[in-house]
């Protein structure tokens, strides 16, 4: 019997088919199991807010600052994005608007138990802009602010509005009556007097009706009727005291008037007086503040591309030029003005406004001086005479944004600290050289000198536990070439163990040949080569992050630090310039001068050489300092400096020193005990491309190197165990 085989071909293709259907279900598997390792470590990213941002610039993530402020907010915060969105809009639009929208996305992930984020298109979502308008009007900072126009406006719709229109009316039926039966002559008088009064009657009806559409729109728009009310009640008034004068005048002109009809002009003044004294009196009583919602609401333009802040009992509306500003300080910002014409300055105003918003208890920062020109604001000037803008002007506008009050003392002028309203929970004092009277110019009047009762002013005013910034540096005398005395000099030292070492300015070289040099132009070079760009940081908590920025140290002195310091006192270094080829402390300036002017410039072995400590910070128990032996820093010629950047394929301008004002303000901070605080904001630099924390390097290394391939490699055990069964 002949048995028949299966034929070869059926068999084979049978495996295949087997084979392939093993293969993809391993590649099915492996891929689902990729996907649910990705789908977890992202649930936990977004639930815990879990993430790394290993770019130095700091582009994936907000600043240390805004992170700690961010996360132990006690009030809840709202963004909301009324970025513009049409068919119709320039290319740039959408580039501002995704900007804006992943700034928001990573404040949310940063507390999302906090901090809720929102957006509408202000063009067509007219019922999401009316939402969030009668959102805003129920905010208790809002309707606290309100109540005093609420209470004007009632008192206008309940009680002078019939006053008013009683009166007219009462007027307007007497002089009909009285035309009925008057002379030719006297009816044109009266007509005048009755035209005036219809025309009051028209004024009241239309102001009546537009006070009552302000303070019924959504939101109540107060402040508008207010200034109706304002406008009506000053018409009213003057148009009845012209009223009754005329009526006068035309007695005096007609003496043979009938008697009704002098009766009703001679006694206008007296029926109009009470009303118009009253109008008077209220058009002084109104309030004169515009209410900050109605400032939010005209902000809100369908293509004004606003953003809008809400942290506990108020808001604030950020405008677009607010966000995207020149990104050359000098240059001013034209509509036209391109996306990469523009600086980002996001996070820096949105963790402002959130600051400001969140902390209603505010220290102040007390700019201190002693004659010479106002630091915060230019003052008075003589007409013909050129401004010279106040050097401190913008700082004062950024310390502001961190939530400070900022004021300025002369000392000259008052010896006692500026009154402060509200009170601040902290006083800091900002402390700067005297100015000095030159003995060789001949003076108008005769200058009293910084003397010891001013020292005592200032130190009185500090107190024990006080706070507060010395300004130092290297300060040229009367005498060329010779320094000044520092008049804080006794003070550091005996209290504080610090020494300005005023002997030698610290200035910078560039070796040109063996044993000749130049001074170093530096990138703002003023008068004497006095500027050091290098990294100097400590380790310090006000320092800590500067590394990585650039910066510039003009007028540089050295300080000293006792070997053995007072009772109680530590003293910290924050800047250190290196010992470096060319970094010299100068001790006889006009030898220097003369050694550049002849372009024969030398070392001298009378120049000191560094390491150089230019700047400290000190405690006491409660008490804190800061020592500065560099001056000028904080000025707004540096910390509103850009350089040009190439980024990309496009050249954008950067703050040319960003450290400065980081210093500035992180000093500030640390004398606050708002440590948490430091760099809000910070500008960063994208010109930065190396990961400088070590920690941060490690952590790389084992992501590449471990967790990824530990990764695949469960993933390939997990399917080669599928395959064995």
């Amino acid at each position: 019997m002949a048995v028949s085989e299966p034929e070869s071909g059926s068999g084979s293709s049978s495996s295949g088919g087997r084979r392939r259907v093993l293969v993809g279900a391993n590649v099915a598997v492996a891929c689902a199991l990729a996907v649910a390792v990705a789908g977890v470590l992202q649930w936990g990213a977004y639930k815990y807010g879990a993430k790394f941002d290993w770019t130095s610039t700091g582009v994936n993530s907000l600043s240390e600052g805004t992170n700690n402020l961010l996360t132990s907010l006690e009030v809840p915060v709202r963004l909301t994005s009324a970025y513009f969105e049409t068919d119709l809009e320039e290319e740039d639009q959408s580039r501002y608007r995704a900007a804006v929208q992943d700034l928001l996305d990573l404040y949310e992930s940063t507390n999302r138990s906090k901090i809720e984020v929102s957006s509408f298109n202000p063009i067509h979502d007219h019922a999401e802009r009316e939402k969030l308008l009668q959102r805003l009007a129920e905010l208790p900072k809002f309707k606290e602010e309100a109540k005093e126009f609420r209470a004007a406006i009632e008192q206008f719709e309940t009680e002078l509005i019939e006053r008013m229109s009683t009166l007219v009316q009462t007027e307007l039926d007497e002089i009909t009556a009285l035309m009925a039966s008057a002379e030719e002559s006297e009816g044109e008088i009266l007509l005048r007097v009755r035209m005036s009064l219809e025309d009051l009657a028209q004024d009241l009806t239309v102001g009546s009706e537009e006070i009552g559409d302000a303070s019924t729109s959504t939101p109540p728009r107060y402040s508008s009727a207010v200034a109706v009310m304002r406008t009506l009640y000053r018409r009213l008034a003057d148009l009845l005291r012209s009223i009754g004068n005329f009526g006068q005048g035309q007695i005096a002109q007609y003496p043979d008037l009938s008697e009704p009809v002098r009766e009703f002009l001679s006694g206008a003044r007296e029926r109009y007086q009470t009303l118009v004294v009253d109008l008077k009196e209220q058009q002084g009583n109104l309030p004169n503040d515009r209410l900050e919602l109605d400032e939010i609401v005209r902000g809100l333009t369908p293509t004004g591309n606003a953003l809008i802040v809400e942290a506990g009992d108020s808001a604030e509306l950020l405008r677009f030029r607010d966000i995207w500003p020149s990104a050359n300080p000098d240059r001013p910002t034209p509509p036209s003005m391109s996306f990469a014409d523009r600086a980002f300055k996001g996070e820096q105003e949105i963790t402002s406004s959130i600051l400001r918003l969140s902390q209603h208890e505010k220290s102040a920062v007390v700019f201190v001086r002693y004659g010479g020109p106002g630091l915060l604001s230019s003052g008075f000037v003589m007409p013909g005479q050129p401004q010279t803008p106040a050097p401190y002007r913008e700082m004062k506008v950024r310390l502001e944004d961190l939530n400070f009050d900022v004021y300025e003392w002369d000392l000259k002028s008052k010896m006692d600290p500026p009154e402060m309203d509200p009170e601040p929970t902290r006083k800091l004092f900002v402390i700067f050289k005297p100015e000095e009277q030159n003995p060789f110019q001949q003076q108008q009047q005769p200058q009293l000198p910084f003397g010891p009762r001013h020292k005592a002013a200032i130190t009185d005013a500090i107190g024990e536990d006080g706070r507060a910034i010395f300004m130092g540096g290297w300060f040229s005398g009367p005498f060329p070439g010779m320094p000044t005395t520092y008049p804080f000099a006794d003070y550091l030292a005996d209290n504080w163990g610090i020494e300005l070492d005023l002997s030698a300015l610290i200035l910078k070289n560039v070796a040109v040949a063996p044993g000749k040099w130049r001074p170093d132009p530096g990138p703002m070079r003023q008068g004497p080569v006095d500027l050091v760009n290098v990294e100097v940081a400590s380790d310090h908590l006000i320092v800590r992050r500067l590394g990585s920025l650039h910066g510039v140290w003009s007028w540089c002195a050295g300080l000293k630090i006792a070997e053995t310091l007072p009772e109680g006192v530590t003293v910290e270094p924050l800047l250190v310039l290196p010992r470096e080829d060319g970094l010299w402390g100068v001790t006889d300036i006009q030898a220097y001068q003369e050694m550049i002017s002849t372009d024969s410039l030398v070392r001298s072995d009378a120049n000191t050489e560094g390491p150089f400590i230019i700047a400290v910070a000190a405690t006491k128990g409660d008490a804190k300092i800061i020592v500065f032996g560099t001056r000028e820093f904080a000025m707004d010629r540096y910390t509103r400096a850009s350089r040009p950047v190439l980024v990309g394929q496009s050249l954008a301008f950067l703050p040319a020193f960003p450290a400065n004002i980081t210093l500035f303000a992180n000093s500030l901070h640390w004398l606050n005990d708002d440590e948490d605080r430091m760099e809000l904001g910070r500008p960063i630099d994208p010109g930065i491309l190396t990961i400088d924390s070590k920690t941060t390097v490690t952590a790389v290394r084992v992501l590449v190197y471990a967790l990824w391939p530990a990764l695949a490699m469960s993933c390939g055990l997990v399917v080669w165990q599928i395959r064995r069964r």
